[in-house]
Protein backbone atom coordinates (compact mmCIF):
# COMPACT_ATOMS: atom_id res chain seq x y z
CA UNK A 1 0.00 0.00 0.00
CA UNK A 2 1.15 3.57 -0.18
CA UNK A 3 0.71 6.52 1.42
CA UNK A 4 -2.49 7.69 0.63
CA UNK A 5 -4.95 8.09 -2.27
CA UNK A 6 -3.12 10.73 -4.00
CA UNK A 7 0.37 9.08 -3.72
CA UNK A 8 -1.39 6.45 -6.07
CA UNK A 9 -1.94 9.34 -8.71
CA UNK A 10 1.03 11.06 -7.79
CA UNK A 11 3.76 8.24 -8.54
CA UNK A 12 0.96 6.52 -11.38
CA UNK A 13 4.24 6.27 -13.94
CA UNK A 14 5.99 4.80 -11.12
CA UNK A 15 3.83 2.75 -9.48
CA UNK A 16 2.15 1.11 -12.56
CA UNK A 17 4.85 -1.51 -13.51
CA UNK A 18 5.18 -3.06 -9.65
CA UNK A 19 1.25 -3.42 -9.41
CA UNK A 20 1.28 -4.88 -13.40
CA UNK A 21 3.94 -7.23 -11.55
CA UNK A 22 2.68 -7.83 -8.76
CA UNK A 23 -1.17 -8.11 -9.72
CA UNK A 24 -0.92 -9.14 -13.31
CA UNK A 25 -2.88 -6.18 -14.19
CA UNK A 26 -3.40 -2.49 -13.55
CA UNK A 27 -7.30 -2.37 -13.05
CA UNK A 28 -9.04 -3.92 -10.48
CA UNK A 29 -11.09 -6.56 -11.12
CA UNK A 30 -12.52 -7.31 -7.69
CA UNK A 31 -16.36 -5.94 -6.23
CA UNK A 32 -15.95 -2.49 -5.15
CA UNK A 33 -17.97 -0.83 -2.19
CA UNK A 34 -21.42 0.86 -2.87
CA UNK A 35 -21.76 3.98 -3.74
CA UNK A 36 -23.41 6.67 -0.91
CA UNK A 37 -25.71 8.85 -2.52
CA UNK A 38 -25.89 12.09 -0.54
CA UNK A 39 -29.01 14.20 -0.54
CA UNK A 40 -27.08 17.31 -2.94
CA UNK A 41 -26.14 14.70 -5.47
CA UNK A 42 -29.81 13.84 -6.00
CA UNK A 43 -31.05 16.83 -5.91
CA UNK A 44 -28.65 18.46 -8.37
CA UNK A 45 -26.86 16.03 -10.29
CA UNK A 46 -23.45 17.59 -11.52
CA UNK A 47 -22.17 17.24 -14.88
CA UNK A 48 -18.52 15.65 -15.27
CA UNK A 49 -16.09 17.77 -16.62
CA UNK A 50 -14.90 16.58 -20.29
CA UNK A 51 -11.32 15.95 -19.97
CA UNK A 52 -8.74 18.25 -21.34
CA UNK A 53 -6.59 17.32 -24.13
CA UNK A 54 -3.62 17.59 -21.97
CA UNK A 55 -5.62 15.00 -20.05
CA UNK A 56 -6.21 12.70 -22.84
CA UNK A 57 -2.73 13.04 -23.65
CA UNK A 58 -1.46 11.72 -20.51
CA UNK A 59 -4.27 9.11 -20.38
CA UNK A 60 -3.18 7.89 -24.03
CA UNK A 61 0.57 8.00 -22.81
CA UNK A 62 -0.05 6.09 -20.19
CA UNK A 63 -1.98 3.39 -21.92
CA UNK A 64 1.33 3.41 -24.68
CA UNK A 65 3.52 3.01 -22.24
CA UNK A 66 1.60 -0.28 -21.12
CA UNK A 67 1.24 -1.21 -24.64
CA UNK A 68 5.07 -1.78 -25.10
CA UNK A 69 5.70 -2.61 -21.47
CA UNK A 70 3.62 -6.16 -22.71
CA UNK A 71 5.33 -5.92 -26.06
CA UNK A 72 1.89 -5.04 -27.80
CA UNK A 73 3.78 -2.50 -30.75
CA UNK A 74 1.34 -2.31 -32.98
CA UNK A 75 -1.78 -0.68 -30.14
CA UNK A 76 1.56 1.49 -28.95
CA UNK A 77 2.52 2.71 -33.02
CA UNK A 78 -1.77 3.64 -32.61
CA UNK A 79 -1.53 5.22 -29.79
CA UNK A 80 1.25 7.18 -30.73
CA UNK A 81 -0.33 8.29 -33.81
CA UNK A 82 -3.45 9.53 -31.34
CA UNK A 83 -1.15 11.92 -28.89
CA UNK A 84 0.31 13.20 -31.93
CA UNK A 85 -3.19 14.00 -33.71
CA UNK A 86 -3.83 15.07 -30.25
CA UNK A 87 -0.75 17.54 -30.28
CA UNK A 88 -1.54 18.88 -33.49
CA UNK A 89 -5.09 20.11 -32.84
CA UNK A 90 -3.56 22.20 -29.92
Amino acid sequence: MVGCADCYETFYDKLLPSIQRIHGRARHAGKTPPQVVTAEQTAAPQKEAAPTKEQQIEALQAQMQQAIDSQNFEQAAVLRDNIKALREEQ
